[in-house]
């Protein structure tokens, strides 16, 4: 088993959640130690001095590898052993820092949210 924290398109009620859904969720937890950087359609994470959401989930090794795939592992996006809680998690972030510094900042660190607050509010 393996523990992954994910912050994007990997979390509840985003696209690629369905990955996620047949394991063990931890919680939800702050990082330090990351940007957060906007994509278009979803985040990347580069090494800096922030803080971001992320869900912890317990995962088998079918998904792991799934995961991999989806991340583009090694090719676009790197692995990196994090401790959470005292315990270690892999976080995947982007490879290319330096081309990551063009695209916006998610200054809330918080995928979810961001995307909560650029969708159009309905008025009445």
């Amino acid at each position: 088993m393996y523990r992954v924290a994910v912050y994007g398109t990997l979390r509840m009620g985003e696209l690629n959640h369905r990955l996620l859904e047949s394991s063990q969720y931890i919680g939800m937890r702050n990082l330090d130690g990351f940007l957060m950087r906007s994509l278009g359609n979803f985040p990347t994470l580069v090494e800096g001095d922030g803080q971001v959401t992320v869900e912890v989930y317990e995962v088998d090794e079918e998904t792991f590898i799934l995961l991999d795939r989806l991340e583009g592992f090694p090719r676009l996006y790197q692995r990196k052993e994090v401790v959470i809680d005292g315990f270690p998690a892999w976080i995947y972030y982007w490879k290319y820092a330096e081309s990551a510094a063009g695209y916006p900042l998610v200054e809330c660190g918080d995928w979810v949210r961001y995307q909560d607050s650029r969708r159009p509010r309905a008025v009445y």
